[in-house]
Order: structure tokens, then C-alpha cells, then sequence
């Protein structure tokens, strides 16, 4: 193994870096991207005060299009939200756990969903009668949904 081991070190070269970093061109370069930097950020400054100023001015007068636009009259803005919420949620809560006429001159009614679930379970799911489609062929329209019972 000491055979193969070689000085590949030059004769007064000791085998790492002797000098330090050139440092100006470093510190140039910084410098300048320091004073980019804070430049454009003068310059954004001073032209958002510019445009806020030119804009404040130009809003004295409304334009054709404000003078004649008109709102709707009824609120559009949520005014209570959680109220709402507490309101919509409370309604969809009736609509899953109450029986209600949907329809009632076709004697169309709503029950609740644990009721609908109780009876597919003892009755199973309805059968149709729906001839296997051939490929090729568009598709039927969906049959009507069945009538419940009274």
C-alpha cells in the first residue's frame, strides 16, 4: 500500500487554497443591488402617492355609466351570517326528519330519511321494467319517479 501512496503535491504548494477570496467584486455587487433594490422601492412609493392623489381627484365627478347604473333595492349583503346559517340549517333539518305534502293534488309526500330508510330495508329497493339497452343506441329518457302510497 505505501508504494501506491504519492505526493501529488507540488514542491512548495501545501495542498489547499493559500489565498483569501477577492472580496471588492463581492461587495460591489451588493452594493449595487442594494441601491436597485431601495430605488424602485422609492420610485413604487412615490408613484402609488401620485396615482392615489390622481385618482382621488378624478373621483369628484361620477362618470355617465354611475349616473345612471341603479342597485336593486333588496338587501344583497349577509347581515347575519350565523343566523342564516343556524336559519338554513334548521330548515334542511325539517326537510330530512318531517312529513310534508310535496305535491299534494298528485298525492306526492315527504317523510323523514330514517322512515325511507326503514322501508327500502323491509320492502327492498322498486323494481323497473327496463328493457337491456343494445349498444349503439341512445340512451331512454329516466322513467318518472314512483308515487308513494297513502
Amino acid at each position: 500500500m505505501s508504494e501506491h501512496q504519492t505526493n501529488h503535491h507540488a514542491a512548495g504548494h501545501p495542498g489547499y487554497e493559500v489565498t483569501d477570496v477577492h472580496t471588492p467584486p463581492i461587495w460591489k455587487f451588493l452594493s449595487y443591488l442594494f441601491a436597485i433594490t431601495f430605488t424602485a422601492i422609492a420610485l413604487m412609493y412615490g408613484m402609488f402617492y401620485l396615482l392615489k392623489g390622481y385618482n382621488e381627484a378624478s373621483d369628484a365627478t361620477p362618470t355617465a355609466m354611475e349616473q345612471q347604473r341603479s342597485l336593486p333595492t333588496a338587501t344583497r349583503l349577509q347581515v347575519n351570517e350565523p343566523q342564516d346559517l343556524k336559519t338554513f340549517r334548521a330548515k334542511e333539518q325539517a326537510a330530512v326528519t318531517t312529513y310534508a305534502w310535496e305535491d299534494k293534488s298528485a298525492k306526492v309526500v315527504r317523510i323523514p330519511v330514517a322512515r325511507a330508510m326503514e322501508l327500502v330495508a323491509e320492502k327492498g329497493l322498486p323494481k323497473f321494467d327496463v328493457p337491456p339497452m343494445k349498444p349503439g343506441t341512445p340512451a331512454a329518457k329516466p322513467a318518472a319517479p314512483a308515487k308513494a302510497a297513502q
